[in-house]
């Protein structure tokens, strides 16, 4: 006895998303020693930035730039997820401090 949908029933469809940009972000110099990241969009307007240690805990970074410059002078040498958000685009990138 077969009880359900058989498979000739269900239409075959593909997930996706037209406006999906995975390049509109872009953090270097990566790993960075400087002191500093560059954030470029392909977006307009200010970007706000969270950075957060590989355990989830969101450091003392929780900025909004503007002028395309984040000062990571205050973190540790480690790896660190930031989080940008502009617009209604968010992303997140793995960060490399030396």
């Amino acid at each position: 006895m077969r009880i359900g949908t058989s498979y000739s029933d269900v239409t075959p469809t593909t997930l996706s998303n037209a406006d999906f940009i995975s390049d509109s972000f872009k953090l270097y110099p990566n790993p960075s020693n400087s002191g500093f990241v560059n954030i470029t969009s392909t977006g307009l307007g200010a970007i706000q930035t969270n950075v957060f240690d590989m355990l989830g805990k969101q450091v003392v970074i929780d900025t909004t730039v503007v002028n395309g410059r984040l000062n990571v002078s205050d973190l540790n040498a480690g790896i660190y997820i930031v989080k940008l958000t502009q617009n209604n685009s968010t992303t997140t990138k793995k960060l490399i401090i030396q």
